[in-house]
């Protein structure tokens, strides 16, 4: 049993078929609906994010100088415009207190900011314990040519010939093959509010983004070592001289030796790539000419028009989440959201166009519940949201 269905199960939002399901579960075993009411009780017992009154006022005290500066500074400035401003500023520094009090990056306060959702006792349902953080519980498949489609539990239980799934550090790996055989194709697809780390059999280790699909060999037998990915993933590459490692979007390929780099294919006709260390090669579909990356570079590649443009930006805005939070710098609030809907597994839509360019920047910690983040984004006064089952609207706040 999948503890997405559970939760869905407290919130009302089952399908029949899921409910059918749910409910069949729980009637198999007195330990299995035991553990469902200890789950609703946690889930009850824990209370929204809300910021204390004082955080709030500390932060205004700041930003009302920078907003009377302004207006000293530019008072043809449009009012309207300098409180959003303002608005969204005191957003980046309450959404920094949150991650920098969920990860200790701060001095410890006497009063925290959040409550932190206590930890379920670790239970084991059929084979596989059962996950108390809903960011883990989305499905995850394994797919083996045109064969058959496995989930965690069957990997698990080794119904995938020389590969493993180690729970406790939620690694799906590969091993060398136990007898030799022409490689299979495989494709592994996180869905979305899903990550996990896959070890091929060569040693390369990749991380894998929500809402990301990756295929690749069993094993390598070729002169080259390829991979195909949709979506986003941050990737360490093991050493070989001899076979190069390949990434391969569609349109362009990133082609490595042994180094540590990001790629994203999410955005809408461009495909990103940011390099931690080592070297890594840009070659479009297009021209098959390669452009190199230097560490701390980020390319991207526009797959309307073939430009690339390489730049340095600061890597934590490409590869912060590996680390456990979202950075960003003067992005629209449209963009922001690609990046909610795709975590917490919902679909988002702006009932107001002009808000989706809104700018924001701050740090965003994927540990935080959506209700606390949408919470925190309405101490804008500028956006209000509305929240049914797994659809968000977002509206202004007129």
């Amino acid at each position: 049993m999948e503890a997405e269905l559970l939760y869905k199960k407290i919130e009302g939002t089952l399908t029949p078929e899921e409910a059918d399901e749910v409910e069949t579960w729980l009637a198999s075993s007195p330990d299995h609906l035991a553990f469902f009411e200890r789950l609703k009780t946690h889930y009850h017992e824990r209370n929204d994010f809300v910021v204390p009154p004082d955080v709030i006022s500390g932060y205004r005290e700041s930003f009302d100088q920078i907003l009377a500066q302004k207006f000293r500074q530019r008072r043809w400035w449009n009012s309207s415009a300098v409180l959003i401003a303002a608005s969204l500023l005191i957003l980046i520094g309450v959404a920094f207190a949150y991650f920098a009090n969920s990860f200790n990056l701060a001095e410890p306060a006497q009063q925290p900011i959040a409550e932190v959702v206590i930890p379920l006792p670790e239970q084991e349902t059929d084979s596989v314990p059962l996950y108390t953080e809903k960011k883990t519980n989305r499905k995850i498949r394994l797919s083996i040519g045109s064969k058959a489609t496995y989930g965690l539990s069957e990997i698990y239980e080794n119904h995938v010939e020389d590969v493993e799934y180690d729970v406790q550090n939620g690694i799906v790996s590969y091993n060398e093959p136990s007898k030799r055989k022409p490689a299979e194709q495989h494709r592994l697809e996180t869905a979305p509010g899903a990550e996990l780390c896959l070890k091929l059999e060569d040693g390369t280790v990749i991380w894998l983004n929500s809402g990301t699909e990756i295929e690749y060999p069993s094993y390598f037998e070729d002169a080259e070592r390829r991979v195909i990915l949709r979506g986003e993933a941050y990737f360490e590459v093991s050493k070989d001289s001899i076979r190069p490692f390949i990434v391969s979007t569609g349109d362009m390929d990133v082609k490595v030796y042994g180094t540590q780099f990001n790629v994203n294919t999410r955005r809408n006709n461009m495909t990103t790539t940011t390099l931690v260390e080592g070297s890594v090669a840009i070659i479009p579909a297009v021209s098959g000419a390669e452009t190199l990356l230097t560490p701390g570079e980020t390319g991207k590649f526009d797959t309307a028009t073939g430009k690339l443009d390489i730049r340095e930006e600061d890597i934590d805005l490409y590869i912060g989440w590996r680390q456990g939070a979202y950075h960003f710098s003067d992005n629209s609030l449209e963009s922001l959201f690609d990046e909610i809907s795709l975590w917490y597994g919902i679909d988002v839509t702006f009932a107001d166009n002009r808000v989706k360019n809104e700018s924001f920047s701050g740090i965003i910690s994927r540990d935080m519940p959506l209700m606390d983040l949408l919470n925190i984004l309405t101490m804008t006064n500028y956006v209000k949201f509305d929240l049914k089952g797994n659809k968000l609207t977002v509206k202004e706040n007129k």
